[in-house]
């Protein structure tokens, strides 16, 4: 009998969350290099698969019973990010990344507007294809 593995993380689990491979963002930044435009614009770029983070992190996707609760984690103070200088060199580089990374992810990443699907031939892989040419 397996038992059942309870995880707790953040509340922005829930975020949407439409990653991307790094193939297909050069796929587009060469596209780019090619486009007509008359004017600046952004355009959002996304992966083929929309869902939240929590199905990013899920370690159910392992076959093991899985239940990931999140709880509200209050924002810091100061962002890592705009920590003083003096302060942020007490912090390792690595750390600095992982703690804005982190402060990242409150955010969703989901595609809102699918202007960049239209105006270019660029077609992104799933995420499974994308995690698996990252890991080749």
């Amino acid at each position: 009998m397996a038992a059942l593995l309870v995880l707790v993380g953040p509340d922005w689990l829930d975020n949407p969350a439409q990653p991307i491979g790094v193939e297909d963002v050069v796929a587009y930044l060469v596209a780019a290099l090619d486009a007509p435009l008359e004017a600046s614009l952004v355009y959002e770029i996304g992966g083929a698969d929309r869902g939240t983070y929590r199905d990013l992190v899920s370690p159910g996707q392992r076959g093991r019973p899985v239940v990931l609760a999140s709880l509200p984690v209050p924002s810091l103070p100061v962002a890592a990010s705009a920590l003083p200088e003096r302060l942020a060199k007490l912090v390792s580089e690595r750390g600095r990344l992982a703690a804005n990374l982190l402060e990242s992810l409150r955010y969703g990443t989901a595609v809102e507007d699918d202007t960049a699907f239209r105006d270019f031939d660029v077609r992104p892989v799933g995420l499974r294809e994308a995690v698996s040419a990252a890991l080749a």
